[in-house]
């Protein structure tokens, strides 16, 4: 009867899994029900710590896929909306819209960790805008613009953020006693301005923290945003969250979640005019340390191509739903997730809501199925 069925179907995902292999019991998150048999599949929180890679074309229901996980969780969760169709589903999530721009992205940390920190900070804006010469320049600013903020502490008593604007104002401090130096302050004012100009992000000194930010349920329109603007803020967050994780005991407790929509905006490869950026990218040892301390992240796009090939390398879970188109891009999720040929090939028919999922911590096979429909009442508006 197996054979049989296996024949008719002309599934290469056979065999279905039984319900005690594959549900846990119905304790965790319910991720899809597997083809034809329609037992469910579902994934432990801690899968979240490690990464899931969400791929497939528009309307496809990748973003439907996510939006069911994340109903079915009660903890703090960021969402990054490129597209402004995440705020439409704020109420059933019980999440509340904010643009960046009236969050608090402070340059400044605790005193034993501040050197590291600001280094960082300038490290991130070269990444970020492709700055090949100034870096040196940028710590310089980055020291005036602390000295002024102490400086300012300690005559006042107040105290404030130290936001990028500052640092683009310190850059006219810096010292430029020859031309070759001048033309490096001159490439590192371009790139910060690159990040603040626009929309005058990163210079709110008291909007919401980024402690209160990863500790409520939050969207975080950015469909006004430039690429390079996403791009700093995604690696901002990260890199707080990353400091925030320090000398903290590794945990397989999710505590929060960082969900990035068209991730390709985000995470990309910063490729520039000197050419192709490299392979690897400031994300992989943020990422590392976060997924050992509960920080998980879900990214979502519709190609594998464009995601950083360590980010690729370091997910332990994708899920492609309906479908994907590109052998490259297929090969690269079949390798990812141990397909056989024929499994491979098959991801390329996929149907909408129709998936194939790999989730190692729950099965160490890839499993074909549909995404469930969303009950109507938890839609929101679709628009």
């Amino acid at each position: 009867n197996y054979r049989i069925l296996a024949m008719r179907l002309g599934d290469p995902y056979m065999p279905y899994l039984t319900a005690d292999q594959i549900s846990r019991n119905c304790q965790s998150i319910h991720i899809l029900n597997q083809a034809y048999n329609n037992i469910p599949m579902y994934a432990d929180l801690y899968s979240f710590c490690l990464l899931w890679l969400i791929l497939g074309p528009q309307g496809g229901g990748k973003s439907s896929a996510a939006f069911y996980q994340l109903l079915q969780m009660r903890l703090p969760i960021v969402i990054l909306d490129p597209k402004g169709t995440w705020e439409f589903r704020a109420a059933p999530l019980q999440a509340k819209v904010i643009p960046p721009e009236y969050i608090r992205l402070d340059c400044s940390f605790k005193e034993d960790l501040l050197t590291n920190y600001l280094h960082s900070i300038a490290d991130g804006i070269a990444f970020c805008t492709g700055l090949q010469c100034g870096l040196s320049c940028l710590y310089e600013a980055l020291d005036i613009a602390m000295a002024q903020l102490q400086t300012y502490t300690e005559q006042t008593g107040g105290q404030t953020a130290l936001c990028l604007k500052d640092i683009a104002l310190a850059l006219q401090l810096c010292d430029t006693k020859n031309s070759k130096r001048a033309q490096y302050v001159e490439a590192a004012r371009t790139a910060l301005d690159l990040l603040v100009r626009p929309n005058e992000l990163f210079v709110t000194r008291a909007g919401l923290s980024l402690d209160e930010l990863f500790q409520g349920r939050y969207i975080l329109p950015c469909w006004h945003l430039s690429t390079v603007q996403c791009r700093f803020l995604a690696w901002f967050l990260l890199n707080w969250l990353y400091f925030k994780s320090l000398q903290v005991p590794e945990t397989k407790q999710l505590k929060s979640l960082l969900v990035i929509d068209d991730a390709s905006k985000f995470i990309s490869r910063p490729d520039n005019v000197f050419g192709s950026g490299s392979k690897t990218s400031a994300y992989i040892h943020l990422l590392s340390v976060l997924r050992s301390t509960g920080r998980g992240v879900i990214v979502i796009d519709q190609l594998a191509d464009p995601i950083c090939s360590d980010v690729m390398s370091l997910t332990n879970n994708w899920l492609v739903v309906g479908g994907m188109q590109g052998t490259h891009n297929q090969s690269e999720v079949a390798s990812a997730m141990g397909l056989s040929a024929e499994q491979a090939q098959m991801l390329g028919r996929l149907k909408t809501r129709e998936a194939v999922c790999f989730c190692p911590t729950t099965y160490p096979k890839a499993v074909h199925g549909f995404i469930p429909e969303i009950p109507e009442a938890l839609r929101g508006d679709s628009r």
